[in-house]
């Protein structure tokens, strides 16, 4: 590798780091931007592990403790209930701890 092209390379990746850094800081630094952060990691599961195909879609999202969230997902004659327990590391990571699946018919 020149060095001109370690260079850059150095650039890079200090350009990346601060980048990380600066979206990192913001998933922590008010209550909103945490609640924030925590909803987009959930969504994202949802995408990933929801399997339901019918009914009408995300209800609603509550926060019902700190780090415990709820997600109602319409279904026919029913709701999903979908329990969320997270954590944030000091760098603003939300980690996903738990997830508690339900049902509500009416």
């Amino acid at each position: 590798m020149t060095r001109l092209a370690a260079m850059a390379l150095l650039i890079s990746l200090v350009l990346y780091n601060q980048a990380l850094g600066g979206i990192m800081k913001e998933c922590g630094s008010t209550p909103v931007e945490t609640s924030r952060c925590v909803i987009e990691a959930i969504l994202r599961d949802i995408s990933e592990t929801y399997t339901g195909l019918d009914g009408g879609g995300i209800s609603s999202i509550t926060q019902d403790a700190t780090w415990k969230y709820t997600v109602a997902i319409s279904r026919e004659e029913r709701i999903d209930l979908i329990t969320y327990t997270v954590v944030m590391d000091e760098g603003g990571t939300v980690q996903i701890v738990d997830r508690e699946k339900s049902t509500k018919s009416y």
